[in-house]
């Protein structure tokens, strides 16, 4: 390849990133001991060598990283840092606090800068709403459902359930009335009535905003769970009756919400889902500032998890992450549809479906989605919902290329 188509190929890798999500891990400890849980309870131990905590000195690296990277990617506008873990509360507060402060400072005028933390809730209190409150921080809780479900898996380190301690960290964070959103994750379990769910989530907990996940299986793993890939489509169908017979535009379930944009010609929601990887990029940065690619990749093979560089290399910047031969095979997966799915109707809308699903150690990504089935019963209810609601056929079938 010549230097010319070098310089090029380089060029287009960052002109079009306008967005990073930088998953930090402000704390790798936890708490709890969730019997599924992927960073702790699955293959990948790399948390055992990496300090409970970030230090300021680490943070102070990334506040290096992120302006070398904006020299790098100029057209970069927006910034969201997602506090992670472990559990990101287990960071002494003062802590938490100067940094916040620290990357608000030093990062005022380089781009857009939000901050996010996902969190079991468990250790709310007074002082910690104040510090979200203070640095604007939106909060999203993982929860599984009522007490009796959740507290099947969601246990602490002697075995105790978590539900009672996470609903009152939930209830003190909605009535301090934060700025910030405060959301919900749950991931899907068809054995689970997915009634009972939603209506535990919107009208006891009276939560706004649900992020409703699909399980981190590969085709490596999905047999030797329990469920079909339809049972998942039946779930969603479920609940998107439900979502929309209320019609309370209120409550936004993003899957959803994303599906219906899509049809209606908007751009995805979700990393990892084709045409939104274009001008978006997702990095994790460990507590010892090692960089890798998206987090939940660990699910699929540790191997993924492949060291990209640290913060603390003056040299490293996102451009060269993002030319990097790992990024770029990643991003390849992520633009080019498997074999299977380039005849379907719903290739534009799913794009392949998220790359986690698709993977599998014998062809990496060149796969359908392990959901494949179910994903298209809920293509299909979504499109025709939006049909009878009197959206034009022409702009749907645009959308999906048919």
């Amino acid at each position: 390849m010549s230097q010319l188509a070098i310089v090029h190929e380089k060029s287009s890798a960052v002109d079009h990133v306008k967005y990073i999500d930088i998953i930090v891990k402000i704390s790798e400890r936890c708490n709890l001991n969730c019997t599924y849980c992927y960073f702790f309870n699955l293959s990948d131990k790399s948390y055992k060598s990496h300090p409970a905590f970030v230090s300021q000195a680490t943070v102070q690296d990334l506040i290096q990283f992120l302006k070398r990277s904006k020299e790098s990617c100029p057209n970069l506008e927006y910034v969201r840092l997602d506090f992670h873990g472990g559990e990101p509360m287990l960071q002494p507060k003062h802590q938490f606090d100067a940094m916040c402060q620290n990357l608000k400072e030093s990062l005022q005028g380089y781009f857009k800068l939000h901050f996010c933390m996902q969190t079991n809730a468990t250790l709310v209190t007074q002082e910690w709403i104040q510090l979200l409150e203070k640095h604007r921080v939106s909060v999203s809780i993982s929860l599984d459902g009522p007490e009796e479900i959740n507290d099947e898996f969601r246990v602490d380190h002697h075995g105790k359930g978590s539900y009672k301690q996470t609903v009152q960290g939930l209830k003190l964070l909605q009535n301090a009335k934060m700025n910030g959103q405060v959301g919900l994750l749950c991931v899907i379990n068809p054995a689970r009535n997915p009634k009972v769910l939603y209506n535990h989530f919107v009208h006891d907990l009276g939560i706004k905003f649900i992020d409703f996940l699909f399980p981190d299986y590969t085709h490596d793993t999905f047999s030797f769970q329990k469920h079909t890939a339809e049972e998942y489509g039946e779930y969603i169908c479920t609940l998107f009756d439900l979502w929309t017979a209320e019609n309370n535009p209120a409550v936004t379930i993003r899957f959803l919400d994303s599906v219906m944009g899509v049809m209606l010609g908007q751009p995805p929601m979700f990393y990892g889902k084709g045409g939104a990887s274009k001008s978006c990029a997702v990095l994790t940065i460990a507590s010892n500032g090692e960089i890798g690619p998206v987090d939940t990749l660990r699910n699929a093979d540790s191997s993924l998890m492949t060291k990209l560089g640290s913060i603390k290399d003056q040299h490293v910047d996102l451009a060269q992450i993002l030319c990097s031969p790992f990024f770029q095979s990643l991003e390849n997966a992520l633009e080019k549809l498997p074999p299977d799915c380039r005849q379907c109707c719903w290739q534009n809308q799913c794009c392949g479906g998220d790359v986690l699903n698709r993977y599998s150690k014998k062809n990496h990504f060149a796969n359908s989605s392990v959901f494949c089935s179910g994903l298209k019963m809920i293509y299909a209810k979504v499109a025709r919902y939006l049909l009878d609601r009197g959206e034009k056929r022409e702009a749907i079938f645009k959308s999906l290329k048919i």
